[in-house]
């Protein structure tokens, strides 16, 4: 893939400073290979760590990454560092038994 396109949304805390971002992947002329929930998460990820680098992309701050269901239940999340990192659940993700027990863990 020659172009990425990663977005920061800023996320505002109540005295609205700077907390983190949520980072999003878009394809708006449709040319990348991606074309699931679970391969956009692992895109933005891997394109932190190993194309934009965490500092530069970050600072000091968290990323907030989308992921659906199969991805959270994947254990390579465990291999993700969690000093960068928070998982939001889409919305279609049910909060099935499994699902909670992955949150706790």
């Amino acid at each position: 893939m020659k172009n990425v396109y990663l977005g920061r949304e800023p996320i505002i805390d109540s005295q609205s400073n700077l907390a983190a971002y949520e980072l999003l992947y878009r394809d708006v002329y449709k040319k990348s290979e991606i074309n699931s929930n679970r391969h956009t998460s692992a895109f933005v990820i891997n394109s932190v760590l190993n194309k934009f680098g965490t500092q530069s992309l970050l600072g000091k701050r968290k990323g907030f990454v989308r992921v659906d269901e199969r991805f959270l239940l994947n254990d390579i999340i465990f291999s993700i560092p969690n000093q960068f990192f928070i998982f939001a659940l889409i919305g279609t993700v049910p909060m099935s038994e499994r699902v909670v027990e992955r949150i706790q863990q």
